[in-house]
């Protein structure tokens, strides 16, 4: 029961997951129009997981309200984390001492516990928003997409 429950609320995390993703990303240039709105890609992949769901229009933009959320927390850790990456270069150019690097690494997770605290909560709201039917739908798209990148993991990149 626990394992259902767990594989379900999983499968929801990976659906909102790429609702996230389906937003442009932060630090990489979005496709854009002519007129500089976002592109018909992250739009295209946002409308397709919609559709297959069966969102309603209110479920939809409750999920581009989560997403704009979690962009917007993302985007305020920006900073941080390039300040981090540059620290952590500047240590390895340096060979800098196993307490030097050891503080790198605690700030480092300590940033990426923050991004995953974000993705984790933006997940379990968008879970919220779903009916059991879509709970559902979403369980079996994340089972179809396990099974891809079991199957195509190999094969993948090379």
């Amino acid at each position: 029961m626990l394992t259902k429950r767990w594989m379900t609320l999983m499968a929801a995390g990976a659906l909102a997951a790429g609702l996230l993703l389906a937003q442009p990303r932060l630090g990489r240039r979005a496709w854009r129009n002519a007129d500089g709105a976002p592109g018909a890609r992250a739009g295209d992949r946002f409308e397709r997981i919609a559709k297959r769901l069966n969102l309603t229009d209110e479920q939809k933009a409750q999920a581009r309200a989560i997403a704009d959320d979690a962009r917007t927390q993302v985007k305020a850790l920006a900073p941080q984390l390039k300040d981090q990456r540059e620290a952590v270069r500047e240590a390895v150019q340096k060979n800098a001492d196993d307490n030097t690097i050891r503080n790198l690494a605690a700030k480092q997770g300590d940033l990426h516990a923050q991004l995953a605290v974000i993705r984790i909560k933006s997940m379990a709201k968008f879970y919220a928003i779903l009916t059991p039917d879509q709970k559902q739908k979403a369980a079996e798209m994340r089972e179809r997409m396990e099974d891809f990148l079991r199957n195509h993991r190999g094969r993948m990149g090379s």
